[in-house]
């Protein structure tokens, strides 16, 4: 996965892991997360990625957590996305069928990374990294480029009429189909950036879908595993 508008800042180190590079998933059983921290470090070690990575608490909020001289704070037990302006410093996160957001400000150097999912983006988690990395490192959001990974895309993201209210805010992105309403997440994504005032030609969508490409990526909707299976994403920068 590779985004044009990151394509001028070989500072910029990202990526987005596929199913050949492994479940990237912990679970909590030992012998289980010994082959995921197995399939990680292999991983990173391929990406040129350095140890000093952080990850956020995912547990599909829209709080936003700083990466400090001291790493991050212990007191927040759930955050789903982090920054930081740090060189060496590199940011993580799991996702299958989520999207996740990559953030640059190449004016202030500031990084951020952001999982998504449905409920996150209704949440706020675009607008709040936006508003953090402003908050923290004074980024203007006309300077920040956002690219948007791979993830479930509109002809497979659907809900039932018991659930579709909560997207009423979006509905030029909802299309029904039957008895479903599908929705086009990105898209929400893209204006909720905007409306924070990112300009649309600094924002990119990879457009790949986690469930139609059965070969290249894990998705949880379409093989509902026993133990969840997801790819990897980061994003850092070097000096």
């Amino acid at each position: 996965m590779r985004f044009k508008i990151f394509a001028k800042h070989p500072e910029l180190k990202y990526g987005f892991s596929e199913k050949a590079d492994g479940n990237m998933k912990l679970n909590g059983e030992p012998e289980f997360d010994k082959i995921i921290y197995h399939n990680r470090e292999v991983y990173f070690k391929k990406e040129g990625v350095s140890d000093k990575i952080y990850w956020p608490k995912i547990n599909h909020t829209s709080a936003v957590e700083v990466v400090g001289e001291n790493g991050v704070s212990e007191g927040l037990n759930e955050y789903d996305a982090l920054i930081a302006d740090k060189p060496n410093v590199f940011l993580a996160a799991t996702a299958a069928d989520c999207f996740l957001l990559y953030f640059y400000d190449p004016i202030k150097k500031a990084i951020g990374l952001a999982h998504a999912g449905w409920r996150g983006i209704l949440g706020g988690i675009t607008k709040n990294t936006i508003s953090a990395l402003r908050e923290n490192f004074g980024s203007l959001p006309e300077n920040i480029l956002l690219g948007i990974s791979p993830g479930i895309q509109v002809d497979h993201f659907f809900v039932r009429e018991d659930a579709i209210k909560q997207f009423e805010e979006y509905n030029k992105y909802i299309s029904k189909k039957g008895p479903s309403y599908y929705i086009n997440l990105p898209r929400i994504i893209i204006e909720q950036a905007m409306a924070k005032s990112v300009k649309l030609g600094n924002i990119e969508s990879s457009g790949e879908c986690t469930f139609r490409d059965r070969d290249k990526y894990f998705s949880f909707r379409r093989d509902k595993p026993e133990r969840l299976e997801t790819m990897v994403g980061y994003i850092g920068k070097n000096e």
